[in-house]
């Protein structure tokens, strides 16, 4: 409905109800499992938190940039769901846009990951 195409789409970042599904989702639609936001080997099923909490720490890894397409999808009891397209937003010198400056340095100086990319786990 966003007009979209799958293969267009940068990140899948789903309800973390456990990885089968999310792996499932992933396989269903096309897109490559390093292209999904997983963290819930961590933080394990966080309801309703699940999303913002993925979204906050992809961010915060650096692997969102500024225009990245991102499919965020979910799901809960009673076979409720809902789905939207966002772009991520420029914002300069906000962690994980384009153009962070600052943010890219500090993470880049303490030894901190900058690289994007793969499916993020704890294991």
């Amino acid at each position: 409905m966003a007009g979209w195409p799958v293969s267009s789409v940068d990140w899948l970042v789903c309800h973390q109800a456990n990885q089968r599904i999310l792996t499932a989702v992933a396989r269903r639609l096309g897109v490559p499992g390093e292209r999904c936001v997983s963290h819930i080997s961590h933080v394990g099923n966080t309801a309703a938190a699940s999303i913002p909490l993925a979204l906050a720490w992809a961010s915060e890894s650096l692997w969102f940039r500024a225009g990245d397409r991102i499919l965020l999808s979910a799901f809960g009891g009673g076979l409720t769901w809902g789905s939207a397209v966002l772009r991520w937003p420029d914002l300069p010198g906000a962690v994980g846009c384009a153009g962070a400056g600052a943010g890219t340095a500090a993470a880049a100086e303490s030894g901190e990951s900058v690289a994007r990319g793969g499916l993020w786990s704890f294991n």
